[in-house]
């Protein structure tokens, strides 16, 4: 069975009437972990954005979906069972044993699919999808995901970057990389929302959401300070792992932007920017991924109320939780021993505890950090890669996590650090 991942113009605005009898409504059971905090209202902005994207006509080739909708069904579940990043296999087994059982499970920014860290990762032909928050993306990435689940793969130009392929491939929400507008639709994909394969699609009589509600198109200026090229690197949602061969083309006004910004106020843009600075930067640029492992955050998202200040948190835990896999890359671009034994002590429960202040966080940088002794490939991470669990107290490493682990390590021994990310592409 094929597992299908999100690796994160002009515009022809035209909304089609529909009779309410055909309405096809996805009804979407939403769960994330308790540490994130998700609110009914975000994820009611969330699905408008997908029944925006999915009845217009953004492109002269586009296929509006008039017909389809898709609606937030019960409140949002929050459970401390769920982590807060984690396997696709684990969050899904754990999605399970919940009730009502959700067919959407959020995580942080990423969830491990088929090795590769990725902004969303689905079954074909199954639910649940499990998504990551990308404030600006969502719509796009959530619907995506719902792609897959209806039975859809990836448009055509897999593996290839957007701007060597036509619109009608690169601009489609089945595309396999993210840009600022993956609006498009297909007919084919245009029927598959309209197919009632799971109890979660009806069939209804209830009038369409008016077209004045639904969410406005939201435009993704580059109003931080980075160069194009990099912004297009930097900014979008990694649907396949790093874009290795957008990195390798940015020059050296491009990673100078990049540190620029990271020497400014943290944004949800610095998790990518510090993979992408470790990948072709320095030794020296290690100060700044240390600057955002020690980033101070609150303990727990509760008792903020507004989506701006969860998003604020979110981002915060993003990029502390992702650091430590910077620091393994730079580590073994720069074959630097030091950063290993850094990164051993980050992967213990204690250290992971100090810096975060939260056990559910603490876990994931906990693994973070193993997956950054993984990805250095050097002879001094091999005892803790060997047998994780026991070497850190990293809890509830599950099997699949040690697996992913371990071959992580084997094939960047094995192939090299650029041909392993280029192959989880």
């Amino acid at each position: 069975m094929r597992m299908l991942l999100l690796a994160t113009s002009s515009l022809v605005l035209m909304i089609f009437p529909v009779t309410a009898a055909n309405l096809k409504k996805h009804e979407l059971t939403v769960a994330a972990s308790s540490a994130l905090n998700v609110s009914n209202d975000e994820v009611d902005a969330i699905v408008k954005e997908m029944t925006r994207i999915a009845q217009r006509k953004d492109y002269g080739w586009d296929v509006p979906c008039a017909d389809v909708e898709f609606v937030r069904k019960g409140n949002v579940i929050s459970s401390a069972l769920l982590p807060i990043t984690g396997t696709f296999e684990d969050v899904r087994n754990i999605s399970n044993s919940i009730a009502p059982r959700p067919n959407v499970v959020i995580t942080l920014d990423a969830v491990t699919c088929a090795g590769v860290r990725a902004a969303g990762c689905t079954q074909v032909d199954q639910e649940p999808m499990v998504v990551s928050l990308h404030p600006t993306f969502d719509g796009t990435i959530w619907l995506h995901e719902r792609g897959h689940s209806m039975g859809r793969n990836h448009a055509e130009g897999e593996g290839q970057p957007g701007a060597t392929q036509p619109e009608q491939f690169a601009k489609r929400v089945m595309f396999w990389q993210v840009s600022p507008r993956n609006f498009g639709l297909n007919a084919n994909e245009c029927q598959a929302f309209r197919e009632t394969i799971f109890a979660s699609v009806v069939s209804t009589a209830a009038p369409l959401i008016a077209a004045a509600e639904l969410a406005p198109d939201v435009v993704k200026n580059n109003t931080i300070g980075l160069t194009d090229r990099a912004y297009q690197v930097v900014v979008l949602p990694w649907l396949h792992g790093m874009p290795v061969d957008e990195v390798n083309a940015l020059d050296q006004n491009d990673l100078s932007s990049i540190r620029a910004m990271l020497a400014g106020s943290p944004n949800s843009y610095w998790p990518n920017a510090l993979s992408v600075l470790a990948f072709r930067g320095d030794v020296s640029d290690a100060a700044l991924i240390n600057k955002a492992i020690n980033l101070p955050v609150a303990a727990t998202i509760d008792g903020l109320q507004s989506i701006e200040e969860k998003q604020a948190f979110r981002a915060l835990l993003s990029i502390k939780i992702r650091a430590p896999e910077a620091l393994g890359i730079l580590a073994n671009k720069t074959q630097n021993g030091q950063l290993v034994d850094q990164l051993k002590q980050i992967a213990t429960v204690p250290e992971a505890k100090n810096l975060t202040k939260n056990d559910l966080a603490a876990d994931a940088l906990s693994k973070s950090a193993l997956r950054g002794l993984a990805l250095s490939g050097l002879p001094s991470a091999d005892s803790i890669v060997r047998s994780p669990g026991s070497q850190t107290g990293a809890p509830g490493l599950t099997s699949k996590e040690i697996d992913n682990i371990r071959n992580l390590s084997g094939s960047v021994k094995q192939f090299g650090l650029d041909r392993t990310l280029r192959q989880m592409q």
